[in-house]
């Protein structure tokens, strides 16, 4: 099957229904969201246990407000995913599938959904909601998605680990799914479908990892602490190599972010159809200007410049926006 024309879509973070309009201005198509409400909360935490991401920094924390979302996302024209995109146990299943009702009937427009379990709760309450799979279930080849396309997934969010050639060995397989793959922020050096960090609410500008790290005896790392008062990224943790050596990992920031505006060409080769902006935590500001960033991408590689100058121009871009010179944070190496 050849591939797929591909006219992007953006798909950004909100965190609440007065940051629609702004994202939508800059140019967002689609917006998605998270919530946690006070009894979730009293019951299981607030730590990843509801949604992906950390706690009461990036997400809703009432019906109410998630409620607000939906109305605001029907005035403003954009349609609105919530994620529900962690594994949950047989408990909690229940709860997920009564939260996914009352989003739908609030007029919520899809769910990011990785647990199997969620997939097939909805199929038996015959929602209407679109399931898009989230990237934390991991879907990274043909037999994954026709797994999940047989659960009524209409959209799937590529693992971040593919390069643009593996994407395309699975899109072309499936004319009728969407796919989405991540274009800016949080380009996480772990592999999404099996981390297994906890993302905290103590950092006021980003994300935050709950572990702290020290070396053992035989040269290795290991998680020695809970730590409530950290607020580095799990990224940022010290690793130790088989050699003994520290191994230091990074994560982009609000004003540095990992992006493939380079690498969009091939990603419209390889199938995808939607970009996604991670930062779900970040401040309004940071997240409307990373919009506005990613549509003028997109719109540069309209033109069909030749090769050798999107690069070029795709750095001014960056440079223009963030302040600060292009060095090569890149998602998806070009040519990759």
């Amino acid at each position: 099957m050849p591939s797929r024309p591909s006219r992007f879509r953006i798909v950004a973070p909100a965190t609440a229904a007065s940051d629609l309009r702004a994202l939508a201005e800059a140019g967002a198509d689609e917006i998605y969201c998270g919530v946690l409400p006070a009894d979730w909360v009293g019951r299981y935490g607030d730590w990843d246990s509801l949604t992906r991401r950390q706690g009461t920094v990036a997400n809703l924390s009432s019906l109410e407000d998630l409620r607000a979302m939906a109305r605001e996302a029907q005035r403003t024209g954009i349609p609105a995913a919530l994620a529900l995109n962690v594994r949950y146990s047989a408990e909690q299943v229940p709860s997920i599938l009564d939260l996914a009702t009352h989003w739908e009937m609030a007029g919520g427009t899809a769910v990011l959904v990785s647990e199997p379990a969620v997939l097939l709760g909805l199929n038996e309450r015959r929602s209407r909601l679109r399931r898009h799979l989230s990237i934390l279930a991991g879907a990274g080849n043909i037999q994954a998605v026709a797994l999940f396309a047989d659960l009524s997934i209409s959209r799937v969010v590529l693992p971040r680990e593919l390069s643009p050639m593996a994407m395309r060995r699975t899109t072309r397989a499936f004319a009728t799914v969407e796919f989405e793959a991540m274009a800016l922020h949080d380009r996480c050096p772990f592999v999404d479908g099996l981390c297994g960090f906890y993302h905290g609410h103590a950092h006021p500008r980003g994300t935050a990892c709950a572990f702290d790290y020290e070396r053992a005896p035989d040269g290795s790392a290991i998680a020695w602490s809970n730590d409530p008062g950290y607020t580095g990224h799990g990224c940022q943790l010290a690793l130790a190599s088989p050699d003994g050596a520290w191994v230091p990992r990074s994560v982009s920031g609000p004003e540095h972010p990992h992006c493939a505006a380079c690498a969009l060409p091939d990603l419209a080769e390889a199938g995808v159809d939607w970009l996604k902006i991670g930062g779900r935590g970040l401040p309004l500001e940071d997240r409307a200007r990373s919009v506005r960033y990613l549509r003028a991408a997109v719109n540069v590689v309209a033109t069909s410049p030749d090769p050798r100058e999107l690069r070029h121009l795709m750095r001014s871009l960056y440079a223009a926006t963030f302040g600060r010179a292009c060095d090569e944070a890149c998602y998806y190496p070009t040519g990759a």
